[in-house]
């Protein structure tokens, strides 16, 4: 499967659909769990295979082995695990377990993923290219029902579907976007946009690429048993990238963001209907957007030549570095996305960039290699990288 997957990159990462220019990727996560089993916390390894085997029989049954594959966590060497965690295929805490009984559905073009026994049965993942939850949460509850119909769900009347996190009980959905914000960083427009998220039970997050003991430790304890140590020792040296995160352990304060990227999620699960949380979801991302839409044209009217200094020395830089660490790697991309949208570079797409970002990070880059790399080699790679896609023979 990852052979299959690691060819090419991600649809989701290809430049287009609605507002493409602002929203990065937009996901949304069902979190589903079994009626007749305890939460994969307190199950025994005999019970998450059993769960294991339920589900694959469901998906063997709707066909959908048909148009993805299946692998079990146990079967994934580091550098795997690594990159489907760093394309949001797999939910953080599942990429730090590798017991029996876990493991993941990746459909044939990434954009969906069922992975089992993370710190729930099932999460169940789809991603867009741009903002797209209508479409989005569409493919998704016709996937859920599908697989309502062969797997038993624990539900209550009262509170909904049930999950190991009382955040996401109720509807059980965990939707977001990911926005390129350059505009509103420079303006210092950050702050408002936070307390207004919080007003609509919403929370703008900064997107950020090292990870911390604590956050690992955090992110991890809902689907590693803490009463006995894993038989298979979980990973821990994780390297720089950007990690999908249910519960928001990874992620930080919008002062900590990298690359200019934001992540705007639900707060609220519980007492809202899916079509609600999207609805408001989507608003506040489009109000977002025209923001910085605005900030970007006030730079382009007012403020030129500091817009022409940020891009042109990210280029200059991209063009001639021969080490260049994951974090200022993420700065530069975010320079350079933003001479593309406002005209200064030609010659080169959303596409190509948003691919740049994926493939530069740690996992990506082993897959690549094809061996195991420390910082100084990863930091060399991804200098390669950038060099190579912004050559100055391939301007337009």
């Amino acid at each position: 499967m990852v052979e299959t997957c690691f060819d090419r990159h991600p649809c989701w990462v290809a430049g287009e659909g609605p507002e493409a220019s602002v929203a990065v990727w937009c996901q949304c996560s069902l979190l589903r769990n079994l009626a007749d089993f305890a939460f994969p916390a307190a199950c025994s390894d005999e019970e998450k295979r059993a769960i294991e085997e339920r589900v694959l029989v469901a998906l063997e049954v709707l066909h959908l082995l048909d148009e993805g594959r299946y692998r079990g966590m146990p079967g994934f060497a580091r550098a795997e695990v690594l990159s489907l965690a760093e394309c949001r295929l797999i939910p953080f805490e599942l990429a730090l377990n590798g017991k029996p009984g876990t493991g993941v559905y990746v459909s044939e073009d990434q954009s969906t993923s069922i992975a089992i026994n993370g710190s729930d049965h099932l999460c169940i993942t789809m991603l867009a290219s741009g903002l797209q939850f209508q479409d989005v949460w569409a493919r998704l509850a016709v996937l859920d029902d599908r697989l309502s119909g062969s797997l038993d769900y624990a539900f209550d009347k009262r509170l909904g579907f049930l999950t190991t996190s009382l955040g996401h009980a109720g509807t059980g959905l965990r939707a977001g976007v990911v926005l390129h914000l350059p505009g509103l960083v420079m303006a210092n427009g950050m702050a408002n946009l936070v307390q207004g998220a919080r007003q609509r039970r919403q929370a703008v997050h900064g997107l950020k690429s090292t990870v911390s003991p604590a956050a690992v430790a955090s992110a991890a304890s809902s689907s590693v048993a803490r009463k006995s140590q894993p038989e298979n020792p979980p990973i821990t040296d994780l390297g720089e990238a950007f990690y999908m995160d249910l519960t928001g352990a990874l992620y930080g304060d919008v002062t900590e963001a990298e690359g200019d990227l934001f992540l705007l999620t639900n707060l609220a699960t519980l007492g809202v209907s899916e079509e609600e949380i999207l609805f408001h979801l989507r608003h506040a991302a489009s109000e977002i957007i025209a923001q910085e839409q605005a900030a970007r044209d006030a730079l382009v009217a007012n403020d030129q030549r500091r817009l022409e200094d940020r891009v042109y020395r990210a280029l200059g830089i991209a063009r001639s570095a021969r080490v260049l660490g994951f974090t200022e790697g993420a700065t530069l991309w975010s320079s350079l996305r933003l001479g593309i949208e406002t005209g200064l570079l030609s010659g080169y797409s959303l596409h190509h960039v948003n691919e740049l970002l994926f493939a530069s990070q740690g996992g990506h880059i082993r897959m690549k290699t094809g061996r195991d790399c420390d910082e100084w080699l990863l930091s060399t790679e991804r200098a390669d990288l950038f060099r190579a896609r912004f050559a100055p023979d391939r301007e337009g």
